[in-house]
């Protein structure tokens, strides 16, 4: 490889790194999402006589178009999401030439929650009538159902649109569904045909209710067709970015530098268990302050709610002062909360402590809000032979014991200031060691 190729080549992968940044750990991913279109459908199949026949031509010829027809709509009922539709069923096509009955049509599944079981039921219930084809009534009757629902609804007519007497106008009383509902209405229509003719009726209605027509065939031969007609009317389809949350604590995984948290710890804005700030204590004290024990309290209840959880308290200071003060000083306020703990019914072996002194900054040194949040006493979760938390650094009193075997007050080494001071020649500012409890939002 020449020198310029190699340049070249190092060039794009210095592109490629400023768009690719890969998080290790992160938990984001990508679900598909889906958002109704309708809230309401009503479907009318058409049981008539000359559905009582097989089809005689096309991809189809030789089924019997009616159970085509009912197979359909079982499939239709098994596709359509979840999503709280209101559904409904009218048959037409029940009437016969010298019948007195009036009703060109019938309702099946009357308008309720969409219940794809008992749809399904009704449908294996349906038989031909060898009646005539009333589709322009029918249609009227199906506009009172509609008017039963409320939000955006669709009509689904599904037949072979050979007209017979009483037929009607259902174009007409298509387009008049759409001046009545206007965006909230579309009808679509499923034709049971091949023949042209039919064909373009049934395109006509559809296209005067504002919806589609889809060939019958190809929906019961194609699962992949019939699953796009059931997109097309019942729902969109969008990706959207999903960042769980697994052990609860409000901080998305992604953000979450302390995962595993219990149910019931409150976390800052990292994710992480905080027992006690530095204005938990009196100035360059260990003592828990009075007022901040209630919070301690909660803290043993959410460890006692949870008897099998063992946990490190790792104490943490600021950068004012000398680090083998502050590793000190940290040291001292995890016995403290590990103390109070113990005070509040939490088995002392559950406990192990640990300071970080200075080391492991949450937030910027240089102002006193900064000092405030770091000068901390977290929880991390430990199983026995597993700590979760880092080694503590050297110095420090890992597993329950201090340094040497001791636990000393110790005073700040001559020439330093304690944590929380201010440098010589200045006047401390105690007023942050005694504000309310602060946790990062």
């Amino acid at each position: 490889m020449t020198l310029r190729n190699l340049k070249w080549l190092l060039s794009i992968l210095i592109i490629l790194t400023c768009f690719i940044r890969p998080e290790i750990g992160s938990a984001v991913e990508t679900k598909i999402m889906k958002t109704k279109k309708v809230e309401g459908f009503l479907v009318l199949p058409d049981v008539s006589q000359s559905m009582d026949a097989n089809w005689t031509e096309g991809n189809c010829a030789g089924l019997d178009k009616l159970q085509v027809q009912f197979e359909i709509i079982r499939r239709f009922s098994t596709a359509i999401p979840q999503l709280n539709y209101v559904g409904a069923m009218r048959a037409f096509g029940i009437k016969n030439l010298i019948s007195s009955d009036k009703d060109y049509s019938r309702v099946i599944y009357p308008p309720q929650k969409f219940d794809h079981t008992a749809f399904v039921a009704e449908v294996n219930k349906l038989e031909p009538t060898r009646g005539i084809t009333p589709m322009g009534p029918a249609m009227v009757h199906a506009a009172g159902d509609l008017g039963t629902m409320g939000g955006r609804k669709a009509l689904i007519i599904i037949s072979d649109f050979e007209k017979s007497a009483d037929f009607g106008d259902p174009v007409a009383e298509s387009a008049k569904l759409k001046t009545e509902y206007g965006p909230n209405i579309s009808v679509y229509t499923i034709g049971i045909t091949q023949s042209p003719k039919q064909v373009a009726l049934a395109t006509e209605i559809a296209r005067a209710g504002g919806g589609q027509y889809f060939d019958g065939c190809s929906l019961y031969k194609d699962q992949a067709a019939l699953d796009e007609a059931v997109k097309t009317i019942f729902y969109d389809e969008f990706n959207v970015v999903v960042d769980p949350d697994s052990d609860g604590d409000g901080v998305p995984d992604s953000r979450d530098k302390c995962p595993n948290t219990p149910l019931g710890a409150i976390v800052d804005a990292r994710g992480c268990w905080i027992a006690a700030y530095g204005n938990f204590f009196d100035f360059d004290k260990s003592d828990l302050k009075e007022q901040y024990l209630p919070h301690i309290k909660r803290i043993a209840d959410v460890l006692k709610a949870h008897p099998d959880l063992n946990v490190v308290l790792d104490g943490h200071t600021d950068d004012v002062g000398t680090p083998e003060y502050n590793m000190k000083l940290g040291e001292r306020r995890a016995l403290a909360v590990r103390d109070a703990l113990v005070g509040y019914g939490v088995e002392e072996d559950r406990l192990k402590y640990a300071s970080y002194g200075e080391t492991m900054p949450i937030a910027d040194n240089s102002t006193d809000e900064g000092r405030a949040l770091n000068r901390r006493v977290e929880i991390n979760v430990w199983q026995p032979g597993a700590v979760k938390s880092e080694p503590a650094p050297e110095g420090t009193a890992p597993e329950g014991t201090s340094p040497e075997g001791t636990t000393p007050e110790v005073t700040a080494p001559e020439g330093t200031s304690p944590e929380g001071t201010a440098p010589a020649g200045t006047t401390p500012d105690e007023s942050t060691q005694d504000e309310e409890f602060q946790k990062e939002n």
